[in-house]
């Protein structure tokens, strides 16, 4: 659905709730609702509450998250075995880096490793063995070598997505939100499937019955469960 329709359902949930819920309520206000409930929508879907399950757990959440994997090669912005992220980027999920050693090249995998962590003798840094450990901070990706160079990286990531909003409905000039000026309108760009999972969030956003700390518990009323 688009965001006018999404729109319509945000109220149309909100009445079933509470006639008075959307009596006064601003298209901005509904805007902001919608792009956190999108928020949570993706957090179930990242590993923070079962980091076993990985992002793409099973073919439901492969097919949510489709239309914002990324598949890049950043060589370009390797510099001193440090890669810069695009201006995009939102969620690692897997990376391959290309090496050189003398006149000889290889891709092999990077694997991330907390930076609490010690390389052990089976994973330090190896072109031979093909281990390359990757470490994520400000400044971007540290690529750790023995003495090879990182030439460039490919990453596979979750990007950003845009601010939804229907600003041409409550002004022909748009509106401000946190210094951003929005006009005319932006449609969810998660796949149509979840568009009415995040419309049943957002009322719930709006009617404050949805908080971080209980929502796994909340979203399990309206059907998110896998």
């Amino acid at each position: 659905m688009n965001i006018k329709a999404m729109h319509y359902q945000v109220k149309a949930g909100l009445n079933k709730l509470d006639s008075n819920q959307n009596r006064n309520l601003q298209i901005p206000e509904i805007d902001v609702a919608l792009n956190q409930a999108e928020d949570i929508f993706k957090l179930r879907h990242t590993p923070y509450y079962d980091p076993s399950r990985g992002v793409e757990f099973n073919q439901r959440s492969i097919e949510n998250l489709r239309t914002i994997v990324v598949n890049q090669d950043i060589g370009q912005n390797v510099v001193n075995n440090v890669a810069q992220l695009p201006s995009d980027y939102d969620y690692y999920l897997s990376s391959y880096v290309t090496v050189v050693k003398g006149d000889c090249d290889r891709v092999i995998p990077a694997r991330v490793y907390r930076h609490q962590d010690e390389f052990k003798n089976f994973d330090s840094p190896s072109f031979e063995w093909g281990e390359c450990p990757i470490r994520f901070f400000e400044g971007g990706v540290h690529i750790y070598t023995d003495g090879f160079n990182a030439i460039r990286i490919r990453l596979n990531y979750l990007r950003k997505t845009a601010w939804m909003h229907n600003a041409e409905d409550w002004d022909p000039s748009g509106y401000t939100y946190n210094g951003q000026v929005y006009e005319g309108t932006q449609d969810c760009e998660l796949p149509e499937r979840c568009h009415q999972e995040i419309v049943d969030l957002a009322v719930l956003v709006i009617t404050g019955n949805l908080t971080p700390p209980s929502f796994e518990s909340k979203a399990a009323t309206i059907s998110l469960n896998d």
